[in-house]
């Protein structure tokens, strides 16, 4: 019986080896986390884009994003000023009908003088939404770009 050994030789695997770690070292925290946080970037200005301007801009000011995990970003209205912004941002968001508390009517001023009235229905503006939806694009693109730049070194 004859034996007989092969052995195979790979020539560059050195640096197949170093491609794969700059590979996993992209899409792993801390780099990842700062890809993404360069798309919730792209989110938030966006969001602020859309968000109704008041007489103060305090709602489009509030909106930023916060760090929620490794990987994981949120982008909120209620960032910068949680405590004076939160009901208007959400009526904003998605509307709401106001009703008197301590009596029959509402009495308040408008821009045309007083106003008296039972309810006041406040149409949403959906403005995070449509923030979604124009910044999706242009912020997956950005993500992606920076891990190619980080692969690539």
């Amino acid at each position: 019986m004859v034996s007989v050994d092969i052995s195979v030789e790979f020539d560059g695997l050195d640096r197949v080896k170093d491609d794969l770690k700059r590979v996993q070292d992209a899409i792993e925290p801390p780099k990842l986390t700062e890809s993404l946080g360069l798309g919730a970037d792209i989110y938030v200005s966006a969001a602020r884009s859309f968000a109704p301007k008041g007489e103060t801009l305090a709602l489009a000011a509030s909106i930023g994003k916060v760090q929620i995990g490794p990987a994981e970003w949120e982008v909120s209205p209620f960032v910068n000023f949680p405590e004076r912004v939160y009901l208007y941002a959400a009526t904003q968001e998605t509307g709401q009908v106001h009703h008197p508390v301590y009596a029959d009517f509402m009495t308040f001023q408008g821009r045309a003088g007083w106003v008296r009235a039972r309810s006041v229905d406040i149409p949403g503006t959906h403005y995070m939404e449509l923030a979604r939806g124009a910044a999706e694009e242009p912020a997956a693109q950005r993500i992606k770009e920076d891990i190619n730049r980080n692969i690539e070194g």
